[in-house]
């Protein structure tokens, strides 16, 4: 017999006892633990609730009705729940846990880390109080406080892979590299099977520049987990900026197929496209970022520069107009934009373009040269 049919029969045998005896508050409390064991959570808070109807004082019930509801998500009818779990005398270190949970799962981290400290002073020793508290502290960028409490987690219990993780994280963020690589480390030690592990190791190591390496990490993530979109992107980065276009876009067209509405991975297709001088099918990624994101301005100087390739001045100049329009002050499409009407004898226009390069840039020499005035 499976354990569901076991708590199938319970049930079944417990509803009969209510049928005798409609008044007993153990049977509905009985009742909704089967319920909640069957994960008919609904259900199991109505046969709670009916047990607090006939025993008001019981802070075990209030204890697993909060569960419930902590399931269920109703975070803050579970608040509610465990504080009557405590007034009636339940004041264990583990609802205050609980209480702690709901707190932070509602972003509530002053009640967060009043119950967690709470459930510390209870129980010292238990090394899932410190970690949540940790995270809560994490959350606040209180990194330095989260680090201590990671710290106490991690004497208390040396196997938790995701305490080290989330240490990790935290020394990150108070920029201790080497620190939070033996965290990561530490973590995949714990756990070689989790993909975020490898992830955040890659993502670390690249602030090191130590590429081998964190291309190595990368891979491990992508055998681990194919479908993370964002794996191929922290790839596809690295062999990008390494002049690799090839395996490059290789990381990319996975990327883009993972996630097709990510304008930046379409952005980098069609930069590295652009390299690989495939100017035509760099155009259909920029334009693919451009559908998600029509406002994006450094898909209009994609498309300018695909352009110029094609030899397409005429169209390249239209990118170029709208990539101004979008960020009027970026130099290098002035500048460009002038180029090409210099190129096309369109000269008032490129004038015009060339005078306000002068103006975002009042040492660029060649516009001044190109307008035939001296640098002032």
């Amino acid at each position: 017999m499976t354990t569901l049919s076991r708590y199938e029969d319970a049930l079944a045998s417990l509803e009969q006892a209510i049928g005798y005896d409609s008044d007993n508050a153990e049977y509905f409390y009985l009742k909704g633990q089967a319920l909640f064991s069957l994960y008919r959570d609904e259900e199991a808070v109505s046969a709670f609730n009916r047990a607090l109807d006939l025993d008001q004082k019981n802070a075990a019930i209030y204890k697993d009705k909060g569960q419930t509801l902590a399931r269920m998500d109703s975070h803050q009818e579970a608040i509610i729940t465990f504080r009557q779990c405590i007034q009636c005398g339940y004041n264990y270190a583990i609802i205050h846990y609980y209480l702690g949970n709901s707190h932070a799962a509602l972003e509530q981290f002053a009640g967060a880390l009043e119950a967690y400290n709470k459930a510390i002073q209870s129980d010292s020793s238990d090394p899932t109080f410190y970690y949540c508290k940790g995270n809560v502290l994490a959350k606040l960028e209180r990194f330095g406080e989260a680090l201590i409490n990671y710290d106490r987690s991690i004497h208390l219990d040396f196997s938790n892979a995701e305490t080290f993780n989330s240490k990790g994280n935290c020394l990150v963020n108070l920029e201790k590299t080497e620190e939070a690589v033996y965290a990561y480390k530490m973590s995949i030690h714990l756990d070689a099977q989790n993909t975020t592990y490898y992830f955040n190791l890659a993502e670390t190591l690249k602030s090191l520049d130590r590429t081998e390496e964190v291309l190595d990490a990368y891979q491990k993530a992508i055998t681990l987990d194919p479908t993370r979109a964002d794996v191929y992107h922290g790839k596809g980065v690295i062999l990008f900026e390494e002049g690799c276009y090839e395996e490059a876009y290789q990381a990319y067209e996975y990327a883009t197929r993972l996630d097709p509405t990510n304008t930046l991975y379409h952005l980098y297709l069609g930069d590295i496209l652009r390299r690989l001088q495939r100017p035509a099918e760099a155009l259909d990624a920029y334009e693919n970022a451009i559908r998600h994101d029509p406002d994006n301005d450094k898909a209009y100087s994609g498309k300018g520069e695909c352009f110029l390739l094609l030899q397409e001045r005429d169209s390249a100049c239209d990118a170029y107009r709208r990539a101004i329009q979008l960020d009027q002050s970026n130099v290098f499409y002035y500048f460009t934009l002038g180029n090409i009407l210099k190129d096309l004898r369109y000269i008032e226009e490129g004038f015009e373009v060339y005078d306000q390069v002068t103006r975002l840039d009042p040492n660029n020499e060649y516009a001044y040269k190109l307008l035939g005035m001296p640098v002032s």
